[in-house]
């Protein structure tokens, strides 16, 4: 199992925030993870772009990817944030592609 069991279902989101990312050439995430802040996160890709491009999630910080979330329109991922919910970019942006997203973060 990737992450931890986690009830999500018995929460009550006070907030949540939907914006469009325009990551630029040369951006890159490299393995994190998010704020303690941030409950839940949706990303979904917008454009096509190569399939490498995507996320791909870990349960440590040194660890193998064991989930790639391919690059690709209207494909995307739902994760809980937890101390075992890691996740990058495998490789960077390149110069002639801006990778487009739209990503909410949800509060409780």
């Amino acid at each position: 199992m990737l992450f931890r069991s986690t009830e999500i279902t018995n929460k009550q989101i006070s907030y949540c925030d939907t914006r469009v990312w325009a990551d630029y050439p040369g951006y890159f995430a490299s393995r994190h993870l998010d704020n303690d802040a941030v409950y839940v996160t949706l990303q979904v890709y917008l454009n096509d772009g190569d399939v490498e491009l995507g996320t791909y999630f870990t349960d440590s910080m040194k660890g193998q990817a064991q989930y790639k979330i391919p690059y690709k329109p209207n494909v995307g991922y739902i994760m809980v944030n937890s101390d075992h919910s890691f996740h990058g970019m495998s490789k960077r942006v390149p110069n002639d592609f801006i990778r487009l997203s739209s990503y909410t973060w949800f509060y409780v």
